[in-house]
């Protein structure tokens, strides 16, 4: 399902923070991540006829393993990010950036991607390219469950995309 050529360019609440290169750290924002996305996508899927009930006890269980990571984190509200507009792939994320980053720069993209989750995905990445105001970022080693987890997103995500152009509406914000 990972398409390298699939892209997709989002307005997004997101923002950038230096990555704390402690493992411990990493780990639970993967695992965090891992959590948005499969409820995000649970919640955007289209059950057909057969399998509906399982369909819909997967999206159970996805809502309830994020309400139980919500229980046990118990922290204040996240920071509301910007809105931005962001290209995204199954590699990484262009962005506009003037925030002085530099090839190499290793980073924690706060992205959200739904409006009725309070948590952003968080994705690791490294600067591959930045200059003239663009930031082109690479993900960092992205565990084989968080990678095919955010090609479906992305694959939906796009195929909204290709649908809103057809019916002559503006594609790419998230609402």
């Amino acid at each position: 399902m990972t398409d390298a050529g699939l892209r997709v360019t989002l307005d997004l609440p997101c923002a950038l923070e230096r990555l704390d290169d402690s493992g411990a750290r990493l780990d639970a924002v993967l695992r965090q991540s891992l959590l948005v996305l499969r409820v995000v996508n649970q919640a955007e899927g289209h059950p057909g006829r057969e399998g509906e009930a399982e369909s819909q006890l997967d999206r159970l269980e996805a809502k309830l393993d994020l309400a139980l990571h919500l229980l046990a984190r118990s922290q204040g509200g996240e920071r509301a990010a910007p809105m931005r507009t962001i290209t995204l792939h199954a590699g990484g994320f262009d962005l506009a950036d003037d925030q002085g980053h530099q090839a190499g720069d290793r980073l924690l993209l706060h992205i959200h991607l739904c409006a009725a989750l309070p948590l952003p995905l968080r994705m690791p990445a490294w600067v591959v390219q930045c200059g003239a105001g663009l930031l082109r970022a690479e993900w960092i080693d992205l565990p084989a469950m968080l990678s095919e987890t955010w090609a479906q997103w992305l694959f939906r995500r796009h195929r909204r995309q290709i649908h809103e152009q057809r019916e002559g509406r503006v594609p790419g914000r998230v609402e």
